[in-house]
């Protein structure tokens, strides 16, 4: 049964078991899906409640996807309920994660370096 929500109360649902986002203005449940989620279930966990629509978009997701995605629908979000969307928090750890993939990259070199030197 679909219902319509409002982006505020969508917001409020965040726990593990009650897992709710926005994509295009419909909304999902995906707090059974998180497990099954290729990008990790901590990645739904931190857009829980929010408008994910840019990021599914990005993501380049396969028809499979999709078809999947259409299966968790459980409303609407009004498409003349004044927008404000709930800010996306992947931008803000893009820093954290290009720091990690650097530190990776150079303990890599190092390690090819010294075998390098060492045969």
């Amino acid at each position: 049964m679909s219902r319509t929500y409002s982006v505020e109360e969508v917001s409020k649902h965040t726990a593990p078991t009650d897992l709710l986002l926005i994509i295009d203005g419909k909304v999902y449940d995906v707090s059974d899906f998180k497990e099954e989620h290729p990008g990790g279930e901590d990645f739904l966990l931190d857009q829980a409640g929010k408008d994910v629509t840019e990021l599914f978009e990005d993501a380049g997701h396969s028809p499979e996807a999709r078809e999947i995605l259409s299966t968790l629908t459980v409303g609407t979000i009004p498409s003349d309920a004044p927008s404000r969307p709930i800010p996306v928090h992947a931008q803000e750890e893009l820093p954290d994660a290009y720091l990690r993939v650097c530190l990776l990259l150079a303990v890599v070199c190092m390690v090819a370096g010294l075998v390098y030197l060492r045969f």
